[in-house]
């Protein structure tokens, strides 16, 4: 039974796989390519690193919200002026934004990972694995998926 990682619902159609780190970004940085170390001796293509996901989660949802934050970030060097602001405790609506956008891509690639860890396949480390399964159905991890 495979759940969602942008909503966290069951998906009873035909799963799709979103990109933890989308390939716009992916190409923007050149990273697609790439790899990952996990575990002792392991690796993995950042470009391969999937999840499962409702389509409408995936297309609506995942790539708008990608677009949006690779536009944030591709034109963070035209606003050091907000990039600035984004800590201080008194800041405009457009640095609040920004700040809620980067934390929300942050959750996104948290959330990610630990969904990724879960499926996967002869890992190393069962106990593990299931103490992270175990921590989804927490009130944080809720409360990033409804973010």
């Amino acid at each position: 039974m495979a759940h969602c990682f942008l909503c966290g619902d069951e998906i009873k159609e035909k799963i799709t796989k979103e990109h933890i780190f989308g390939d716009s970004f992916l190409d923007k940085h050149a990273l697609k390519r790439q790899k990952m170390k996990y575990g002792s001796n392991s690796e993995i293509e950042y470009s391969r690193l999937k999840v499962p996901a409702h389509k409408k989660c995936n297309s609506e949802n995942g790539s708008r919200f990608e677009q949006y934050t690779l536009s944030i970030l591709e034109n963070m060097h035209h606003n050091l002026d907000v990039m600035r602001e984004l800590h201080a405790p008194d800041h405009s609506k457009v640095a609040a934004c920004v700040k809620e956008a980067l934390c929300q891509w942050l959750a996104k690639i948290y959330l990610g990972l630990t969904f990724w860890e879960i499926g996967r396949d002869n890992h190393p480390d069962k106990e593990y694995q299931i103490l992270l399964e175990e921590a989804l159905s927490t009130p944080l991890i809720e409360y990033l998926q409804r973010c």
